[in-house]
């Protein structure tokens, strides 16, 4: 990617594109393009992968979690893949508006637009309320969010913020069911590799 595509709702920096690189070792003329080139031939030749031709905007977004290590990029390559296996029911498809409507009315959860100073993106998640199924319609919004974020976002890393004062929190604890809540923070942060710096409740 020669620039940053605008995006109708995220905001970058002038410069965004060659701070993120500078921060993850990719800044060399045509690291970038070299690293995508491996990782995409790489792919291409894994018999057990169900799809194989990955966008390189993906691709380029998956070396930036990585540091711009190849290998560490197929490890987290065929972690995601693998996790749909295992975790199908993150992956089901669904339509984030219609196919929620439970989770919009007791939760608030968006991604600010505006970066941080230092190329982070903000995330916001306000709970209000709670019913069985909130934590697994909530990590199944936070998959789909990492997948979009995959092909739109370009930053260095995310910063969370959880607000519960509104939420009954004995309430929350009693649906959280602690191997759904390991399958997804294991798929975000060594799949998707996101980079959490802090999370703030």
């Amino acid at each position: 990617m020669k620039e940053i595509l605008k995006h109708e709702i995220l905001e970058f920096h002038p410069d965004t594109l060659i701070r993120v690189r500078e921060a993850c070792g990719l800044d060399a003329p045509g690291r970038m393009e070299e690293a995508v080139g491996l990782l995409r031939d790489w792919a291409a030749k894994q018999e057990h992968f169900l799809k194989k031709d990955f966008d390189p905007i993906f691709l380029e977004a998956l070396l930036l979690t990585c540091k711009g290590s190849v290998e560490k990029a197929k490890i987290r390559l065929d972690l995601m893949c693998t996790m749909r296996t295992f975790a199908p029911e993150l992956f089901v498809k669904i339509h984030v508006k219609k196919d929620f409507p439970q989770f919009h009315k007791v939760c608030k959860a968006l991604v600010v637009p505006k970066m941080t100073e230092d190329h982070y993106r903000l995330g916001i998640l306000k709970i209000t309320g709670c019913y069985p199924t909130l934590f697994q319609d909530l990590f199944q919004w936070v998959v789909i969010m990492n997948e979009y974020l995959k092909f739109h976002d370009y930053s260095i890393g995310h910063i969370c913020l959880v607000d519960l004062r509104e939420a009954n929190i004995f309430d929350l604890v009693t649906k959280l069911n602690p191997i759904e809540l390991r399958n997804t923070f294991t798929l975000i942060t060594k799949g998707y590799g996101t980079r959490i710096k802090s999370i703030n409740f």
